[in-house]
């Protein structure tokens, strides 16, 4: 009667692991998969393009079984250099945030395929969403994020609308604010940081003198750049 059980447990567990195998083939784009067990964890296996690939193949096996999950899948080796994978990492995390970005400053850099995020953002979700976006790019092999979320504050909040609000009454100036606008306006208890890029020096001059006078404002750190 033992046998019998043994049996029946082991076709059950068999079952099992064939049924996450092939909802990972049909949801990660995946090569030379295997999922199998060992002393009681199940042991991932294959190759993806992504860390998102990898780490949804992970998330298919631990809803399904109620097992420890090993993943060792690896990711496929790319030809791609650090400077192509910032390109691509930056060009997610905008696709994904669209327009975002004026009130929220993201940088990207990569070292051998490790991608290291910082800056400040007035949106918490954002931190969330700009490691989604990175580890959905072929090539990256690690996500650092070190996105500071800036303290919600109604004073901040109140200063961010007034200095875009002056910025849009220049009739030149105000053209930025049409589609994505190419600089943020990062503000942090009353300190303001404008960094991105501007059409000409004069807009950058200009850009920094309606901020340092906005009502309100304790400093301007004026990072934009123009030109290229």
């Amino acid at each position: 009667m033992s046998l019998i059980l043994f049996a029946g447990t082991a076709f059950a567990q068999d079952t099992g692991l064939a049924a996450v195998k092939n909802r990972i083939a049909d949801e990660v784009m995946i090569q030379d998969l295997d999922v199998r067990e060992e002393t009681g964890k199940v042991i991932l296996e294959g190759r993806v393009q992504s860390l998102r690939e990898k780490a949804k193949a992970e998330e298919i096996a631990e809803k399904q079984l109620d097992r420890e999950v090993v993943n060792n899948i690896v990711l496929a080796t790319s030809q791609k250099t650090d400077e192509e994978i910032t390109t691509d990492v930056l060009s997610a995390i905008r696709s994904s945030t669209g327009r975002s970005f004026l009130f929220n400053s993201i940088s990207v850099e990569t070292r051998g395929g490790n991608v290291i995020l910082t800056g400040k953002v007035r949106d918490p979700i954002l931190v969330d969403i700009a490691e989604k976006g990175a580890g959905k790019v072929a090539g990256v092999v690690s996500v650092s994020n070190q996105i500071e979320v800036l303290p919600a504050s109604t004073a901040d909040e109140r200063l961010r609308r007034a200095i875009v609000n002056r910025i849009s009454r220049d009739s030149f100036l105000r053209t930025y604010f049409v589609g994505l606008a190419p600089f943020s306006i990062i503000v942090e208890n009353g300190r303001v940081t404008l960094v991105g890029s501007v059409r000409t020096e004069g807009d950058r001059l200009k850009i920094g003198s309606i901020a340092r006078s906005t009502f309100g404002v304790l400093s301007v750190d004026n990072q934009l750049q123009f030109g290229s």
